[in-house]
Formats: C-alpha cells, sequence, structure tokens
C-alpha cells in the first residue's frame, strides 16, 4: 500500500468515526433547540415575583418513572440563587417519609427543623432545602448530588432506605435498569443526554410499554396506587439473592454520595429509619420455621405485649418486620449499613429510632406516631424534626446554641405551628387511599375507598379534589377555602388557611400580605407581629418593617415599637408612613422634641402628602402635651428635690429638657449643680434659663455669683 492509499484509508476510517458523532451531536442540539422531554434539571428559576430564588423543578421526576402515569413530584422549597455571606444551607434527602408523605409543606420535618433552627440562630440565613421524592431509592440521591453540591450546602441530612427494593431503579422495582450498580448509574449519566431520552422513548414504544399503570406488567390498573404499581418482583426472602443485592446496592450509592460530599468539604448526617412494628402486620410472610417466619413472629410479639415482656414484644415485632418478604419497610440490616459507614467515615447519625421508641408507649412503635407502615403521623414528624434538630445543636454542627432558647421544646412548637382543617382532611383521605389498595388489599381487588368518602362540606369536597385532580394542589386548594370562609365573614379560619400557606411557603408574600389584613380585623396583634417576625426574615423586610412598629403600637408595646421604627427609618428614610409611625410612638411617651423634629422632616420631605397636612393642624395639641407631660414630671422632680432625692430630680429634669425646655428646670438643675460645686453646668443651666426667661432675678443673681467667683 502506498503512502496516498494509506493517509486515504485513514482519512476514510476518520469520516466514519466523526459523522455519527457529529449527527449525534447536531441531533442532541436539536433536541435540546426545541426542548424535548423539558429540562429536568434539579433546581430551576423560581417564577414572578420569587425572582432571586430557585426551586426544585416540579419534572425532576420523569428522569426516574418511565412507566408511569402518574409521577411523583418534589415538595416545592425555595431557596436564595446567590448564597449569602452569613448563610447556613442545609439539603435534606430521601423519600416519601423525608418528602412528609401524606401532608403538605407546612407539616414536613425539614420546614419545622428550619423554624427551629431560625430561632436558635437569628444572626444567621437558615436554608433548609428539601429535594426528598416519593417513591426513589438511593441511586436518585446519588444522582441528585452533584447537582446539590453546586449549590454550596454545608450539611446534607438523609433519612433514606426504605425504598431500597420497591423505588425508582431499585433492585425488584417496575422502573429498574438492571441490578448492577455500575449499569444503573451509567443509565443516570446517559439519561442527562436528549438523544438518550429520545432512543428509550422509542423503545417503549415499539415494545408497547410506555407511560402506563402496570401491576406486575398485568393489565392497567387506573384506581391502583403509585405503591402499587411501581412493584416488581414482591417476594424477597431474607438472605435471598435479591435482598443482597438490594443492601449493597443501598451500601454502595450511600458510600458514593458520602465521598462526593467529603471532597466538597460538606457535612453528611445520617438517620436510623423508623417502621411501625406494632400495628402492621407482616404483608406477606414466606418461611416455614418459625424461627424466620413472619406472621409467627409477630403473633408472639403480641403475646409478650400482652404478658407485658415489652423488651421480648419489640425485638420479636422487630423480627417479624425484617422477615416480612413484602421489602416496604427496610429490615434493621439497612439501619446496620448506616451505623457502619457513619463509624468508617466519622458521621453523626441521628438516632431515630430511640427518639421514637421513647415516645412510643411501652418503646412499641405503632399507630400512635405513624399513619400507615412507615410514615409519621404530625406527631411524629415532629419528633423528627426534634431528633435532627438536637443532633445538629447539641453537636454545634451550626457553633453554639443561642442562649435562653429551650432546645427540648418540641411540644411547644407543635402546639403554635399553622396546621388547617385542610391539611388533616386531605392527609386522611391519603392514608384512606393508600389504604385501599394492595398490600393492604388483595391485589385483584379495585381500591373502591373513595366511593364511600362523603365529600358533603367544602373542606371534603376541596380535600378530594386535592386527591383527584392533578391540576388543584394542596396551597391553591387554602387559598380557595380561604375565599370561602371570607364569603361567609369568618375571618379567623381564613386568617389559618393563610397561616398554613406562610408555613408551607414562606417566601410567598402574598400570603402574609393576607394573613395580617385578616388578622388586624380580628384584633389579634399577637398572632400579627408573629407573622411579620417570620416575613422579614424571609426577606420582605420593608413591608414587614413598615407595619411592625405599627403592630407593637397597637400591642402597648411603646419601647420595642420605637426600637423597631427606628431601626425601619434607617434602613428606609423615605417611607413616609415609618416616619410618621415613629412620630406618633414618640407622641405617646411624650418625647414632644423628637416627635418635633420628626413632624418637621414630614414637612419637609412630603409637604404636599395627607399626613403633613395633618400635622399642620395638631401643633396645638402637640405643644399642649408637651406642656402636660413637662408639668408632670416637674412636680416629680419637686417631690424629690424636697426629700432631697438628688439624682432622681436630676434624671426626671433631663427628661423633661428632652420634650420641652423649661426656665423652671434649668433654674433648678443650675441650683443642683451650684451647690454641688460643678460651677461649669451650672453656668450652663442658668445661662439656657436667662436665654427663655431674661428678667429672672434668682438666676441672674446666681450666674452672677457664679461669675465673680471665677
Amino acid at each position: 500500500m502506498t503512502a496516498a492509499q494509506s493517509r486515504i484509508k485513514r482519512l476514510f476510517i476518520l469520516i466514519v468515526i466523526l459523522v455519527p458523532l457529529l449527527f449525534l451531536f447536531v441531533l442532541e442540539g436539536s433536541l435540546r433547540l426545541i426542548d424535548y422531554g423539558g429540562d429536568l434539571s434539579l433546581f430551576v428559576p423560581a417564577r414572578g415575583e420569587d425572582a432571586g430564588l430557585l426551586t426544585i423543578n416540579p419534572n425532576v421526576g420523569q428522569r426516574y418513572f418511565g412507566k408511569q402515569k402518574t409521577i411523583p413530584s418534589p415538595t416545592k422549597d425555595l431557596f436564595l440563587e446567590e448564597k449569602p455571606e452569613k448563610g447556613y444551607r442545609i439539603f435534606v434527602m430521601g423519600g416519601s417519609s423525608a418528602a412528609g408523605y401524606p401532608y403538605g409543606n407546612n407539616l414536613k420535618f425539614s420546614r419545622i427543623l428550619a423554624f427551629r433552627l431560625q430561632e436558635m440562630y437569628p444572626e444567621k440565613t437558615i436554608e433548609v432545602v428539601n429535594v426528598a421524592l416519593s417513591a426513589v431509592g438511593s441511586y436518585t440521591l446519588l444522582d441528585f448530588t452533584d447537582e446539590v453540591l453546586e449549590q454550596e450546602p454545608d450539611a446534607i441530612l438523609i433519612y433514606a432506605g426504605h425504598n431500597e427494593y420497591y423505588g425508582a431503579l431499585g433492585v425488584a422495582s417496575m422502573e429498574s435498569f438492571g441490578r448492577k450498580p455500575w449499569l444503573v448509574r451509567s443509565y443516570l449519566r446517559l439519561n442527562q443526554f436528549r438523544t438518550f431520552r429520545l432512543m428509550r422513548n422509542m423503545v417503549q414504544s415499539i415494545r408497547g410499554e410506555g407511560t402506563t399503570d402496570q401491576l406486575n406488567s398485568a393489565s392497567q390498573d387506573p384506581t391502583g396506587t403509585l405503591m402499587e404499581r411501581i412493584v416488581g418482583e414482591q417476594n424477597i426472602p431474607t438472605r435471598s439473592k435479591l435482598y443482597e443485592e438490594g443492601r449493597l446496592q443501598f451500601e454502595s450509592n450511600l458510600s458514593s454520595i458520602i465521598d462526593l460530599a467529603r471532597g466538597q468539604n460538606v457535612e453528611v448526617i445520617l438517620s436510623e429509619l423508623v417502621s411501625n412494628i406494632k400495628d402492621q402486620a407482616p404483608f406477606v410472610s414466606l418461611e416455614n420455621n418459625n424461627e424466620e417466619n413472619a406472621l409467627y413472629l409477630y403473633q408472639q410479639a403480641q403475646k409478650y405485649e400482652q404478658a407485658s415482656s415489652y423488651s421480648e414484644a419489640r425485638a420479636a415485632y422487630t423480627l417479624a418486620k425484617n422477615h416480612d418478604a413484602l421489602r416496604f419497610r427496610a429490615s434493621e440490616d439497612i439501619n446496620e449499613i448506616i451505623h457502619a459507614l457513619a463509624r468508617e467515615n466519622e458521621l453523626l447519625v441521628v438516632p431515630m429510632l430511640s427518639a421514637f421508641e421513647k415516645e412510643a408507649t411501652n418503646g412499641l412503635v405503632g399507630n400512635e406516631l405513624m399513619v400507615d407502615h412507615l410514615h409519621p403521623n404530625m406527631d411524629g414528624y415532629f419528633l423528627m424534626a426534634d431528633a435532627f434538630f438536637k443532633t445538629l445543636v447539641n453537636n454545634r454542627v451550626l457553633d453554639a446554641p443561642r442562649r435562653g432558647v429551650d432546645i427540648t421544646d418540641a411540644h411547644g412548637w407543635k402546639s403554635r405551628w399553622a396546621i388547617s382543617c385542610l391539611d388533616s382532611t386531605v392527609s386522611d383521605l391519603n392514608i384512606m387511599y393508600l389504604k385501599g389498595g394492595w398490600p393492604f388489599k388483595a391485589h385483584w381487588e379495585p381500591n373502591r375507598s373513595l366511593e364511600t368518602y362523603k365529600n358533603n362540606t367544602p373542606v371534603k369536597d376541596l380535600a378530594l379534589k386535592v386527591l383527584t385532580n392533578p391540576e388543584l394542589g394542596l396551597e391553591q386548594a387554602h387559598v380557595l377555602l380561604a375565599a370561602h370562609y371570607r364569603s361567609l365573614n369568618d375571618k379567623q379560619r381564613a386568617a389559618e388557611e393563610y397561616l398554613a400557606l406562610i408555613y408551607s411557603i414562606p417566601f410567598e408574600l402574598s400570603f402574609y400580605q393576607e394573613a395580617l389584613k385578616l388578622l388586624l380585623a380580628e384584633k389579634q396583634y399577637g398572632q400579627a407581629r408573629q407573622v411579620l417576625e417570620i416575613a422579614y426574615y424571609y426577606g420582605h423586610d420593608q413591608w414587614a418593617i413598615q407595619w411592625l412598629g405599627q403592630v407593637e403600637l397597637w400591642l402597648g408595646d411603646i419601647e420595642q415599637a420605637i426600637a423597631s421604627l427606628e431601626q425601619a427609618k434607617n434602613r428606609f428614610p423615605e417611607d413616609a408612613a415609618i416616619i410618621t409611625n415613629l412620630y406618633r410612638a414618640y407622641i405617646q411617651v411624650g418625647s414632644i422634641d423628637r416627635a418635633k423634629s420628626l413632624a418637621g422632616e414630614i414637612e419637609v420631605k412630603f409637604p404636599d402628602s395627607k399626613v403633613a397636612k395633618k400635622l399642620k393642624g395638631m401643633q396645638s395639641t402637640v405643644q399642649r402635651l408637651a406642656s402636660e407631660r413637662t408639668r408632670k414630671l416637674l412636680e416629680k422632680a419637686q417631690t424629690h428635690l424636697q426629700a432631697q432625692e438628688y439624682k432622681q430630680a436630676e434624671d426626671l429634669l433631663l427628661r423633661t429638657l428632652e420634650i420641652q425646655a423649661t426656665p423652671t428646670a434649668y433654674r433648678w438643675l443650675g441650683q443642683m449643680a451650684q451647690n454641688q460645686n460643678r460651677v461649669g453646668q451650672a453656668t450652663k443651666y442658668y445661662e439656657a434659663g436667662l436665654a427663655l426667661q431674661p428678667k429672672d432675678n434668682f438666676m441672674s443673681q446666681a450666674l452672677d455669683e457664679l461669675r465673680s467667683a471665677k
């Protein structure tokens, strides 16, 4: 072969290689240009009035669920696009329990934790961002990790492990892509490309898969829950190959997450998992021998409990859960992996199991803290938040705790939390629907739970719509219910809906504005101040600060109102409402000179305003108030002088001068200074008094004596 032929051959090979690559490059660019498949980034810019904030992409679940019509959405969390200088940013990762199922945003443990940390560390901007997603396992958490780390977290909290078998990409899931970690991770990396997604969708379409609601690849069931549809391999005996693959999958992915985070000096805090062991019998019992037969062990546990042998009962209940072949509840092997990785990497572990057992009757976790087999109830979520909070604070993850704040006040937080009737109704309906299907009932039975549901009140009707209408979210339902209560002139219950919304999405200004209107109409000034303090923390400072001093005036807390309004005036010196409220506050405490100064400022800055015109007509009233206030203080000072209590008398006389300058005050101050041989001060007081009253013989003679003495 000649040299020319060799070059031609090499060129031909290069073209053969480059043409497909160029085609793929152009195809990928074209698909991105037309936004094929949509943006599946974890974080996207928030819209509207939330400019400058990022939120969790509501479509991110499409990465992991290719065979379901109903795809879980993340909770709505917002956080600042630019991390503040004094910010402390925490990300929460996990499945449905971490996401707060069956409740809304205001009852997930991360929201409760955020508010408690904000109270403990007011000097920091605390952000707790929840990226949890229902029905996902550790592959999803690992897939999120790089994007989470790009947002400069200080800590990552992980509550996960229940979904390792049936969650998306789990070893026994309908949404599986193989059982080898390297294969699934390769799939997730390729899934970032639109070309790969196009090819995947084409293959699924040819095979007749697509987005169908399936149970074990059988017929569609429109009444089935996601819990039911996502299960592939139902029975997984202990120590079976599939069981071990699930354990290894969790350990491998969690270890990789820890390595990535530690590589960027980000603290990782793991948590033990909790299940309902007492009031949830095993779903599937397979083994014939009693030592591993889940149902037999559960019945033995009940006998131990009836005999008050609670330690033995707890051990037997736990074993029964461990040998339940339907792996919706994590076995204790998962908790052992969590502790082993924590020891290996010197990480903190939240003692969640002991926290629940301590609160549970006889140490047996059941329905008093759980709504189903593994999701906490309201008390349980406050308990989860408390366990994470104490782990962070007691280990000084965020520095030393603030003095004067009770870190044990978990129950107190629940009593002042914003929970509306709609929240509890929606959660009850969610659980009723969940338990109306498999595995709580036979898989061939359709879910008829909604057929007996009576939506005979506005609250129940809205709850049903939230469950059945994907276009109506819980937040929108709160707004609709508030409007209904307003139509009935029930301002208190309307306010409760907006308060629940504030605790759900605390960045949304309109929720604060509506809540404040309703609370002020009901003269609920204490609660109004709490709303304003939250609004101030979440960046609505100008609006909040305008109202905070006014509300404190209504509460009669004048000194605090003045402090708030002075701070507001320093930040917003051109705000007429702030200056006017400050003027009124100083009038109330009798600081007339300061009030006069503010009145003059209003007349100069806002000469044509209604406030300025009103102040001109109030000058005689102000003068009268000043004279009256001064007279009373002079009388008190005279009483102290007669009792020879000169320090108290001097303090009162100086206060009168702040309100209104009088010859009497200067005369008495000069006299006290002269008697105490404070010649310089006495001279100044007499001179000021004579400037007001030149014919005062006493001060003239006293001043002459002081001057001649020099």
